[in-house]
């Protein structure tokens, strides 16, 4: 067994996503396990996030299709040769797009294991939902872990897809959520006001347009604090304007103290579409801050495993009743909830030990975890 490993990722564009934060955030335990890390990015745009990576300590390459939404045999021939050359013990997968081309360059290169994770709820039907179900049977028999990274996303690629996957979950470093919340002033906020944090970076699926009808039904004491990249437009920006809703409104844009901002909230608000399993969702638990969370699968798992979590269908007037009985928590009740946050993250969803089993996988040494 070779003591060093080097180990490829594979991406889209580097976003400050769940994906690549989390995996960011484990650059110093792969350091220590004996990982030499390497990311590449394989959309045109390289993405915001690759300096925060290469920080962390990730030798970040950029191997981009050129013909973006075309099939580019450039690109797998590109892949191919860097792939071959890089001598990499193992390559982690992480896009869905391309997954099956990409896992059998690498087997040509001779990558010896091979790994891909499902980071989401998929919902194909008809000849997609068969063809994928396919593909990633063959891929499972060829060798190639497939893992996925919540129970939600177990459950879904069993009965629509016709496999099993492993199941590792996401996890968090919980060391990182220290009592160091945000002075509330920082933000132009008024000590009497309750704060509604969302993390992430606006999309449809993300559904950050919906946290401004919830406001119209809360309070106006509540104010909505966002932190994530915006789209093109600032179209959610532009909605507050057109709602008469902008002083109860801040978008602070990508941010890297994201623990803290989570602390100095009343509650934090996930209404997406669909998620695979959140790590917004995660880091609001080491937080020990209340969440009200869309109910979709992905979600719901941490509703049903967190006694500070609550899931609550779409709809406006009664997510805002959520958000007020979270907010509005007995402090002893509080208590309990982040004692019993603290133990399950501890017991289950520690960034350490579920990388630590990524590694074992990678040297060939263990099965899921």
């Amino acid at each position: 067994m070779k003591d060093k490993l080097k180990v490829l990722h594979l991406f889209n564009s580097l976003m400050p996503s769940g994906a690549e934060t989390m995996w960011t955030a484990a650059a110093p335990f792969l350091k220590e396990m004996g990982v030499e890390t390497h990311v590449a990015a394989t959309l045109p745009d390289l993405g915001p996030y690759a300096g925060r990576m290469e920080e962390a300590g990730f030798r970040v390459h950029h191997i981009p299709h050129k013909a973006k939404g075309h099939f580019d045999w450039g690109y797998f021939w590109r892949l191919y040769r860097f792939v071959r050359k890089g001598r990499f013990d193992a390559v982690q997968i992480h896009p869905e797009s391309w997954r099956f081309a990409d896992c059998l360059i690498a087997k040509a290169a001779g990558v010896p294991r091979l790994t891909a994770t499902i980071h989401n709820v998929f919902t194909h039907s008809g000849w997609r939902r068969r063809l994928r179900g396919l593909l990633l049977r063959i891929l499972q028999k060829s060798g190639v872990r497939i893992i996925a990274c919540g129970a939600s996303v177990k459950r879904n690629e069993e009965r629509r897809f016709g496999y099993s996957p492993d199941l590792i979950w996401n996890g968090v470093d919980f060391s990182r959520y220290v009592p160091r919340p945000l002075a509330r002033a920082d933000l132009g906020l008024q000590p009497d006001q309750k704060v509604l944090v969302s993390v992430g970076n606006c999309s449809r699926i993300k559904n950050h347009g919906f946290i401004l009808d919830v406001m119209r039904h809360l309070p106006a004491a509540w104010v909505w604090v966002h932190a994530g990249r915006e789209e093109p437009g600032r179209p959610e920006r532009n909605e507050a304007v057109r709602r008469g809703l902008e002083s109860r409104v801040r978008f602070l844009g990508m941010r890297g103290d994201v623990p803290d901002l989570l602390r100095m909230a009343d509650v934090m608000a996930l209404p997406s579409l669909h998620e695979g399993f959140s790590l917004v969702g995660l880091e609001s638990m080491a937080a020990g801050t209340p969440a009200v969370v869309a109910q979709v699968p992905g979600l719901v798992d941490i509703a049903e495993l967190f006694d500070l979590c609550r899931a609550c269908p779409l709809e406006a007037p009664a997510f805002a009743r959520r958000i007020e009985e979270a907010a509005a928590l007995p402090a002893d009740a509080l208590q309990a909830g982040r004692r019993q946050a603290r133990e399950l993250l501890k017991s289950t969803f520690d960034l350490c030990t579920n990388v630590a089993k990524y590694v074992a996988l990678w040297r060939g040494e263990a099965a899921e975890g």
